[in-house]
């Protein structure tokens, strides 16, 4: 897979859509880095807490939101199928 849009956001940076139920499209996988603080993944297999450090693999076409992501900072890297 390759690596072609990346998002960073910071503590209380982080858009309402993220919070609420969605999903990547087709063939789009997304990696969620959690670069400060902590947060809550909530997706297919359940809820993660998730600190510094933690990455989620996020495939595509997978419901997916953020919760308690008030103090977090993370990056958000997009990749497509080759």
């Amino acid at each position: 897979m390759t690596p072609y849009r990346s998002l960073r956001f910071g503590r209380g940076e982080i858009p309402s859509g993220l919070l609420g139920e969605h999903t990547l499209k087709a063939g789009t996988h997304g990696e969620l880095r959690v670069i400060e603080g902590h947060l809550v993944f909530v997706g297919r297999a359940g809820r993660r807490l998730m600190s510094a450090g933690d990455v989620q693999r996020i495939a595509p076409q997978e419901p997916h939101h953020l919760e308690d992501a008030d103090d977090a900072s993370i990056e958000l890297v997009f990749l497509r199928e080759t």
